[in-house]
């Protein structure tokens, strides 16, 4: 029987330390994780994690997935702007394309976000995984509430994320089939 290599892809997802899961579902094409530092809340979270895997969307086009989220997302703020980020290097071939997003202002409450967004194609399903800060109100023209050096730590979490096939063997050593 000849081996399926499109079976057992697996998200590569580390879960900083003090981080906890506050939200998991399962639907039949959509798992969604959300995590928030430990000591906020569900309802008052300040950062959090999301990480959603579009099952069965494999080889989907990162451009088209991300376009998607960030139409999502302009229904949800009353100005948002949107930067692509260029990653160097390739995550085990498996097409990635990432954005900054800029939320000036929740429609919902008195809040902005800043998110650095992440999809990944892989060959069964689609991941789409985001670092958000939920921040005071603010204005494209001031300064972004959230500093660079912590948008660059971030980012650099949101680039190590990636997935891998034990049965291509391109997984870390500790990870088999």
């Amino acid at each position: 029987m000849p081996v399926d290599a499109t079976e057992d892809e697996q998200l590569l997802f580390v879960l900083p330390d003090n981080w906890i899961e506050i939200y998991t579902d399962r639907t039949e094409n959509l798992s969604t994780s959300e995590y928030i530092p430990n000591g906020q809340t569900e309802e008052d979270w300040s950062e959090m994690i999301s990480v959603q895997i579009l099952l069965e969307a494999g080889n989907s086009d990162p451009d088209l997935m991300l376009t998607k989220v960030a139409n999502h997302l302009k229904k949800e703020c009353s100005n948002l702007s949107i930067k692509p980020i260029q990653l160097t290097g390739v995550s085990n071939t498996y097409p990635s394309l990432t954005m900054q997003t800029f939320c000036e202002r929740k429609n919902d409450r008195d809040k902005g976000e800043v998110g650095i967004v992440r999809g990944i194609a892989g060959k069964e399903s689609f991941y789409l995984l985001q670092k958000i800060w939920r921040t005071k109100p603010f204005r494209s023209e001031e300064e972004v509430p959230i500093n660079l050096e912590q948008r660059k730590f971030w980012l650099g979490y949101i680039a190590y994320l990636g997935i891998c096939n034990p049965k291509l063997n391109n997984c870390p050593e500790n990870i088999s089939p």
